[in-house]
C-alpha cells in the first residue's frame, strides 16, 4: 500500500531523481566502492572467502582449492565478489575479474578481463610493480620508472628481470616477456601501446623492432600462458583472487551447443591448476554449476568447494539495512538528509511477509518502482507494503510551462557543447564514456523496462559504454549493446582497441544478442590485418558508425541536465525523448515503446524490436569499398560569435501542444572556417630542418614560454599570434613591456630570418587582421574601463560555478575596501553573502551593488554586524568609483566579445592591452583579474564548439599574475583559466622570464612548452627540472642563441628549434608611451 501525501518540494524531488537515474546503472559492479554492503546478509560465506584469501597469503607456493558461489539471480553474487575484491586488496593482495565472453575464446576472454582490471579501483598494476620493485631492492628512481610515474627505458626492464631472477629464478625465466609487457603497459605514450599489444594480441603481437628495442624474447605469447604468467608474477607480492562471473550468460546464449560444458569446465580446471597462490572463484546459477559438474571431463568436486547463497532474506533488519545503505549512499552524494534512513519506504514495510521471500535485487527494484511512481505523480508518499499493488494509473500530463523551460535549457546546452574534444584520440577515453553514459541513462528512462547501464569504465577501457536488456531473470539471459569510439590513426593501436572491444562486447558468440558499435568518423587503414578485423566485426553483426556533431551536442546537453537534475526532468525526458531521437541511438537501439522488457520475459520469446534504417549509411568496415563516401565534419565558421550564440539548426523532435519549439534554424557564419586539422608552424628542427608544427586544436591545452631577455621570446609570442590569426583565430595580449603594440606594423623591407613564403604570409596577415591597441588608465589613447562584477547570469544555474564567480569577484573588490585584521575576515563574509544575494536578484553593476550594501536588505547576510560593515564597504566602493579611472572612469567597457570580434572584412582581431596606464604590479593584477573573470564568463556563453580553437589570451610576465609563492588578486582567476578554459576552446599562452616564479598548477596545465635562453642560476635550474618532469633534457638552455628554443608538445619529446622572424615589424627597442598612445587612438 502506498499512502499519498503532499507534493514533493525541490530538495526531495532532486534526491528521488538521483535514486531513479542511478537505478539505470548497474548497482553491483565489482569495481565500485561498496558503500551499501551489509555483512549480515551472507556472513558465513564471506567468512569462508576471507579464510581462503588468508590461507593464500600465508602460503606463497600453494594452489588453493577453487570456490563456487552458487545462488539464484539477485541474491548478491556479484556484490559479494566486489566485497571479496576489497578484502583481497586490504590484505595486500590482488583481484582479477576474468571474462568468459563466448564458448570459443575462453583464454582470450579471460586475459582480456584480467588486463581490463589492471587500471581499475586501486591501480593494481602500479601498486604491484612498486611492491615488486621494493621487494627486489630497487632505488626510488627505478621504482618511479617501473610504475610509470616517469619515463621507462630498456635498462630498467633488464634490471628488473635480473633482480626477479634472484627472488624466483623460474618466474624470471618463464614469465619475463609478460613482466616486460606489464611494465610498459603501465607507462605512458607509445611504450604503453607496445605493452598492451603483447598482452592482448596473441595473433601477431608486437613488431620486430619493438621486440628488439625492449628486450622481449618472443613477439607474442598465447593467452593461456599470459594468464598463468599474471598469476605467478602478482603472486610474488601477495595473494591473488581470480573471479569468473559470466558463465551463465555464455551458457544461455548457446543452450544446445555440443561440448560447451566440457570446454568451459576444462578451461576452469586448467586455470586452477596453472595458477599459483591464486583463489579461483566462480559465481553462477545452480543449474549452470550442475551442468559443468555433471558433464565435465575432469572432476569438479575435488577441485572446487561450493558455497550456497541463500535466496530468502535473513531478517527484516537485514532487509531494512540493505535499503537504508543503498539509499543513504545516493542521498549522501546529493547532500540530502532524509526524514528517516529508509525514506520513502516506511519502516513498517519491512515487517511484511513479502520481504522474507525477496532477494536484495527484488527489494531494491520494488523501492525503485515506488520512487518512479512518486516522481511521476509529484507526490511525497511512503511505501508501507512491498506486496501491495502500486496502483500507478496514468501519470499526470506534464506542465507545458515546465517543458518549455527545459526546452530552452536544453537548447542552450546544445549550443554550448564542445563537439571537437571527444573526437580527439588523446581525450576519447576521458570524454566519450561520460557522454554515452548520460545519453544511455536518459534512453533507459525514456524507454523503461529492464535496461541497465554498466558502471563507467576505468583507465584505458575496452568499451566506452554498454547497455543491457534483461530477457529472462531466471537464466540471466541478456541483450548487450556495446559502444567504443576509436579515433586513433595508427593501425596497430586501432587493431588493439578493436580487438579488446570485440572481446569485451562478446560479439563472436554467434547468437545476435551481443552488438558492438564502433564509433569512428574516418576510414580505417587499408592494412590486411585491420581489414580482416573490421570484416570479422561486421560479419558478427557489429557496425562502424560516425559520432556526429548532432549526437555530441545532444549527449553533452543531456549530461549537463542529468548533473543539474532540474525539476520536471523525468517528465521532460518522457515527453521529448531526446536521447532516443539522436541519429546514433535511433539507428542502434529499439525505438521508445518497442520491445519493452518486463519481469515476465523469457528467453524463448521474440527478440527486441530493432529499429528501421533511419540513419545515414554507416561507415563501411572495409576501406576498399568503391562506393564509400566518408563523412567529414562540418566546422562552423571562423571566429567566435558576432553577437548572440548560434542556435542548433534543425529540430530533434516535435514538442507537444502548448510547448514552444526549442530550436530554430540559424543561417550560420559567412567566412571560411579554419580546417579541423589545421596546423601552425613555429620554426624548424635546428639539426634536420624538419618543420615544428602544432595542431591548432592543441593550443586549447595552453602554451608556456620560459625565456629571458634577448632570447627571442617576444618574436615567438608574436609569431604564434600571427599564425593563429592567419587561421582566423583572434587574440588578446596583455603587453607589460611595450613590445607587442607593433603587431599591426609592416616591415619596411624583408628582414633576415624569414622563411620562404613569409613575405606573402606577412601580407595576408596584415591585410586580414585588425590590430587594436587598448590603453586602460590612459584616456588619451583608447581607454578600457573595468566591469568589476562578472555576468553572474552565465553561471547562476550551476551552484558551484556561481559560488566560484562570487568568490572571484569578492577577491577583486577587497583591495578597494580598507579593512584589516578581524574586520577583514568579517568584511569578506558580509561581502560574499551580500554579493551572492545581489547577484541572485540579477544585479551586476558595481554602483548598484554599492547602493545595495549601503542599504543592506534584511536577510542578505547572517553576520551580526553586517549592516555596519556593509555601510563602510559601500562608502569605500563609492570612493573607488570616483577616484579610480579603471573602476569607474570613461572609456570602452571591458567586453571580451569586442576584444575578439573582427570587423567586417577582417579575418581576425588582435587586441593588444598596453599596461602604460597600469604602472604597478597591483594595478596590473587587478586589471588582469577582471579581464580573466569577464573572459571566462564570456567563453562559457560562447564556446568554440566544433572549431579547433576559439581564441588566444597571451600573458607576458605571467609570474606577476599567478606567482608560485603567495596569493595576489589575479591568482585564482589565472589558475581557473589554466584549468578550465580549454573546455570552451580558449587557449592561454603563459610567458615568463622566471619559470621558478610561476605557479606550478599553471605550468602543469600547459601541453606545449618552449624553453629559450635563461641565464639566472635559479631559473636555469627550474627549467631543467620542468623539462625533466616531461622526460626531456635542455642542458644547454643557458647557452642558447637568440631565436633558438627547445620545444615540445603533447606526445613529443623536446626538439631544439630555430625560429623565423615575426611577420610584423620588430625593430630593436620597445615603444615609448607616446608611441603606444599614438597607435591606440581610433
Amino acid at each position: 500500500m502506498t499512502l499519498a501525501g503532499p507534493g514533493l518540494d525541490d530538495e526531495r524531488r532532486n534526491a528521488l531523481q538521483a535514486v531513479h537515474f542511478n537505478s539505470a546503472v548497474a548497482p553491483d559492479d565489482v569495481w565500485s566502492p561498496l558503500a551499501h554492503h551489509v555483512p549480515e546478509l551472507h556472513g558465513p560465506v564471506a567468512a569462508e572467502l576471507a579464510r581462503a584469501v588468508a590461507s593464500a597469503a600465508r602460503k606463497p607456493r600453494s594452489t588453493p582449492i577453487g570456490v563456487v558461489l552458487r545462488g539464484e539471480r539477485g541474491v548478491g553474487k556479484t556484490h559479494l565478489l566486489g566485497w571479496l575484491r576489497q578484502e583481497a586488496q586490504a590484505r595486500g593482495g590482488w583481484f582479477f575479474l576474468l571474462k568468459l565472453l563466448d564458448d570459443s575464446s575462453f583464454w582470450a576472454g579471460a586475459v582480456h578481463g584480467a588486463i581490463s582490471g589492471l587500471n581499475r579501483e586501486g591501480d593494481q598494476l602500479g601498486a604491484m610493480l612498486d611492491a615488486l620493485a621494493k621487494a627486489t631492492g630497487h632505488t626510488d628512481e627505478s621504482r618511479l620508472r617501473l610504475r610509470g610515474t616517469i619515463p621507462i627505458s630498456r635498462e630498467y626492464l633488464d634490471e628488473l628481470v635480473d633482480r626477479v631472477r634472484e627472488l624466483d629464478p623460474q618466474v624470471a625465466l618463464e614469465c619475463q616477456d609478460t613482466l616486460r609487457a606489464l611494465v610498459l603497459y603501465r607507462a605512458r605514450g607509445r611504450p604503453s601501446e607496445v605493452g598492451h599489444r603483447f598482452l592482448a594480441l596473441e595473433d601477431g603481437g608486437i613488431d620486430e623492432a619493438d621486440r628488439a628495442e625492449w628486450g622481449f624474447h618472443l613477439r607474442s605469447r598465447s593467452a593461456q600462458l599470459v594468464l598463468g604468467d599474471l598469476s605467478r608474477i602478482f603472486a610474488l607480492t601477495g595473494p591473488v583472487v581470480m573471479a569468473v562471473d559470466q558463465i551463465d550468460s555464455v551458457i544461455t546464449q548457446r543452450p544446445g551447443a555440443s561440448g560447451l560444458a566440457d570446454r568451459l569446465a576444462d578451461g576452469l580446471m586448467r586455470l586452477r591448476e596453472e595458477t599459483r597462490r591464486t583463489v579461483l572463484v566462480v559465481a553462477c546459477l545452480p543449474r549452470s554449476w550442475e551442468l559443468l559438474a555433471e558433464r565435465s571431463v575432469n572432476s569438479a568436486a575435488s577441485r572446487f568447494a561450493v558455497l550456497d547463497l541463500r535466496t530468502a532474506m535473513p531478517s527484516a533488519g537485514v532487509a531494512e539495512a540493505i535499503v537504508q545503505r543503498h539509499l543513504g549512499a545516493l542521498y549522501a552524494e546529493e547532500g540530502f538528509a532524509p526524514p528517516h534512513p529508509t525514506w520513502p519506504v516506511a519502516r513498517a514495510a519491512f515487517d511484511g511477509a513479502e520481504v522474507a521471500h525477496s532477494t536484495p535485487r527484488r527489494l531494491l527494484q520494488r523501492v525503485e518502482e515506488h520512487v518512479r511512481w512518486c516522481l511521476a505523480h509529484d507526490v511525497e508518499a511512503e511505501l508501507r507494503d512491498f506486496a501491495a499493488d502500486r496502483g500507478e494509473g496514468p501519470a499526470p500530463e506534464p506542465d507545458a510551462g515546465g517543458l518549455a523551460e527545459l526546452d530552452e535549457r536544453f537548447a542552450r546546452a546544445c549550443e554550448a557543447a564542445d563537439v571537437a574534444s571527444p573526437l580527439d584520440p588523446a581525450r576519447e577515453d576521458e570524454l566519450v564514456p561520460g557522454l554515452l553514459s548520460a545519453a544511455l541513462r536518459c534512453y533507459a528512462v525514456e524507454h523503461g523496462g529492464d535496461l541497465v547501464l554498466d558502471q563507467p569504465p576505468g583507465r584505458k577501457p575496452a568499451l566506452h559504454a554498454r547497455l543491457r536488456l534483461t530477457l529472462d531473470e531466471a537464466s540471466e539471459d541478456e541483450v548487450w549493446w556495446s559502444f567504443r569510439a576509436i579515433a586513433h590513426g595508427h593501425s596497430t593501436a586501432v587493431l588493439a582497441r578493436l580487438r579488446s572491444a570485440c572481446l569485451e562486447a562478446g560479439v563472436f558468440g554467434g547468437t545476435g544478442k551481443r552488438r558492438l558499435v564502433v564509433l569512428r568518423g574516418t576510414p580505417f587503414s587499408g592494412g590486411p590485418r585491420t581489414a580482416k578485423a573490421v570484416g570479422e566485426l561486421v560479419a558478427a553483426g557489429g557496425e562502424v558508425l560516425p559520432l556526429t556533431a548532432e549526437d555530441l551536442r545532444v549527449f553533452s546537453a543531456l549530461r549537463e541536465l542529468v548533473a543539474q537534475a532540474p525539476a520536471g526532468l523525468l517528465a521532460w525526458l518522457a515527453a521529448r525523448t531526446p536521447a532516443s531521437r539522436t541519429p546514433l541511438l535511433r539507428r542502434v537501439l529499439p525505438p521508445v515503446g518497442a520491445g519493452r522488457a518486463g519481469s515476465d520475459h523469457s528467453s524463448g520469446q521474440d527478440e527486441p524490436v530493432w529499429p528501421e534504417q533511419e540513419y545515414e549509411e554507416p561507415i563501411r568496415a572495409l576501406p576498399d569499398v568503391p562506393q564509400q563516401q566518408w563523412p567529414s565534419p562540418r566546422w562552423p565558421e571562423r571566429g567566435w560569435p558576432a553577437a548572440e550564440p548560434t542556435r542548433l539548426a534543425g529540430n530533434l523532435f516535435t514538442p507537444r501542444p502548448g510547448a514552444p519549439d526549442p530550436f530554430q534554424p540559424d543561417s550560420g557564419w559567412n567566412d571560411a572556417p579554419a580546417a579541423h586539422d589545421a596546423t601552425i608552424t613555429l620554426g624548424a628542427d635546428a639539426t634536420t630542418g624538419r618543420p615544428f608544427t602544432l595542431p591548432l586544436v592543441l593550443l586549447r591545452k595552453h602554451v608556456a614560454v620560459f625565456a629571458g631577455t634577448g632570447s627571442g621570446k617576444t618574436v615567438l609570442l608574436r609569431r604564434l599570434v600571427e599564425e593563429a590569426a592567419l587561421h582566423g583565430v583572434s587574440s588578446i595580449l596583455l603587453d607589460t613591456n611595450n613590445d607587442l603594440a607593433r603587431l599591426g606594423d609592416a616591415w619596411p623591407s624583408p628582414p633576415e630570418g624569414w622563411s620562404p613564403g613569409d613575405a606573402d604570409r606577412a601580407h595576408r596577415y596584415l591585410s586580414g587582421t585588425d590590430v587594436v591597441v587598448w590603453t586602460p588608465g590612459r584616456e588619451s589613447g583608447r581607454p578600457l574601463v573595468l566591469d568589476p562584477l562578472p555576468d553572474f547570469g552565465a553561471v547562476r544555474a550551476d551552484p558551484d560555478e556561481f559560488r566560484g564567480a562570487v568568490d572571484a569577484a569578492v577577491a577583486g573588490l577587497l583591495p578597494k575596501i580598507a579593512l584589516s585584521g578581524r574586520r577583514l575576515v568579517h568584511g569578506r563574509a558580509v561581502l560574499t553573502e551580500a554579493l551572492a544575494a545581489f547577484a541572485g536578484r540579477g544585479g551586476r553593476d558595481v554602483a548598484e551593488f554599492a547602493a545595495f550594501l549601503h542599504d543592506l536588505p534584511e536577510g542578505a547576510s547572517t553576520m551580526r554586524d553586517a549592516v555596519r560593515l556593509a555601510a563602510e564597504m559601500a562608502d569605500s566602493l563609492h570612493a573607488a568609483i570616483i577616484t579610480d579611472p579603471l573602476f569607474g572612469g570613461s572609456g570602452h567597457r571591458l567586453d571580451p566579445g569586442e576584444l575578439l570580434r573582427p570587423p567586417p572584412g577582417a579575418r581576425a582581431r588582435v587586441s593588444v592591452i598596453s599596461c602604460v596606464g597600469l604602472p604597478t604590479d597591483g594595478q596590473r593584477q587587478a586589471f588582469a583579474h577582471q579581464l580573466q573573470q569577464a573572459l571566462f564568463a564570456w567563453v562559457r556563453r560562447n564556446p568554440a564548439g566544433d572549431r579547433p580553437l576559439g581564441g588566444l589570451l597571451v600573458l607576458d610576465e605571467a609570474q606577476t599574475f599567478a606567482p608560485s609563492r603567495g596569493e595576489v588578486v589575479s591568482s585564482a582567476s589565472t589558475r581557473l583559466l589554466a584549468a578550465q578554459a580549454r573546455k570552451y576552446g580558449l587557449g592561454v599562452v603563459f610567458a615568463t622570464q622566471a619559470p621558478k616564479g610561476l605557479h606550478n598548477s599553471v605550468t602543469g596545465n600547459t601541453a606545449t612548452q618552449f624553453f629559450g635562453r635563461l641565464t639566472a642560476p635559479a631559473q636555469f635550474q627550474a627549467a631543467l627540472d620542468l623539462a625533466a618532469a616531461r622526460g626531456g633534457r635542455v642542458d644547454d638552455v643557458s647557452r642558447l642563441n637568440a631565436g633558438r628554443f627547445y620545444g615540445a608538445t603533447e606526445g613529443t619529446g623536446f626538439t631544439k628549434l630555430s625560429l623565423p622572424m615575426c611577420l610584423s615589424h620588430h625593430p630593436q627597442g620597445a615603444l615609448t608611451e607616446v608611441e603606444v598612445l599614438a597607435r591606440a587612438r581610433p
